[in-house]
């Protein structure tokens, strides 16, 4: 079978492109693999749940793709399991400097807010969109860095910075920089990839294509496995690859893109 990427809608091929982008080709090709090999073996137990033949002669395709490419080939495990620590990192200490921001936004407010004057509620009027807009935090590095740019740019309005210059302004600013930074620069190493733009595409597509069928084929393994009274089905096809011991199944029964990873390799 042959993995047809010319037919992937236009916003699907997007969301696809954007979920590959966070998780490495070396993690995607080998949690392919292992759920093919698990497909190998219980396959047949999975049809009337969710995965038929058809999907995992699609997962196959898209993990020869990836072979093709040379993923495998260069990049170690462990180099990569760095590369995705130092991404989470990132974005963790991005957000703490983005609620320490808000924070700081905030008794801003309240203290220009008492004034009627022009200049001061202009800033409060400038306070209050940047907080609406960025109401909830960002898992993407580069995004998150924007939201970063945008707090930094309303603390640094002369109304603000004076409301704010005792209330840990100075300090908001100054970590706002320097994790938009850091989360630009981490971001730029998760993509960093040889080749062109569009074969690094081409390859976040890919990547994305194989987290849609391996996560389709855990849910079905599961469901099948509760029908069946096997709960070894589950642990066959767990996302293992991606994420580590938990199989990919977080609190509250999410398998998603919660626990990220970087960018594929070419």
């Amino acid at each position: 079978m042959s993995l047809d990427l010319a037919i992937i809608a236009p916003a699907r091929r997007r969301e696809l492109v954007e979920a590959g982008r966070k998780f490495g080709s070396e993690l995607t090709l080998s949690q392919a693999r292992r759920t093919l090999d698990a497909w190998a073996t219980h396959g047949g137990k999975l049809e009337d749940f969710g995965f038929a033949q058809e999907d995992a002669g699609e997962l196959s395709a898209a993990h020869g793709e990836l072979v093709a490419a040379g993923v495998g080939r260069e990049m170690k495990r462990s180099d990569k399991k760095t590369q995705q620590r130092a991404y989470a990192a990132a974005v963790k200490d991005g957000q703490e400097a983005r609620t320490r921001a808000r924070s700081v936004l905030g008794a801003a407010r309240r203290v220009l807010a008492r004034t009627s004057s022009e200049e001061e509620s202009a800033a409060v009027r400038r306070i209050d969109t940047a907080l609406e807009s960025g109401s909830a935090a960002d898992d993407d590095a580069d995004r998150l860095a924007m939201q970063l740019d945008e707090l930094r740019a309303v603390l640094g309005d002369k109304a603000v910075a004076n409301a704010t210059a005792k209330r840990g302004g100075p300090k908001a600013i100054a970590d706002l920089e320097g994790r938009a930074i850091a989360l630009r620069g981490i971001a730029q190493m998760a993509t960093g990839r040889r080749g062109t733009p569009e074969e690094t595409e081409r390859l976040d597509l890919i990547d994305g294509i194989i987290l849609e069928l391996v996560r389709s084929a855990r849910e079905a393994a599961e469901a099948a496995g509760k029908a069946l009274g096997e709960p070894a089905l589950m642990n066959a096809f767990a996302l293992t690859e991606l994420y580590g011991g938990s199989g990919g199944r977080k609190a509250g029964g999410a398998a998603d893109e919660e626990e990220e990873g970087t960018g594929g390799e070419a």
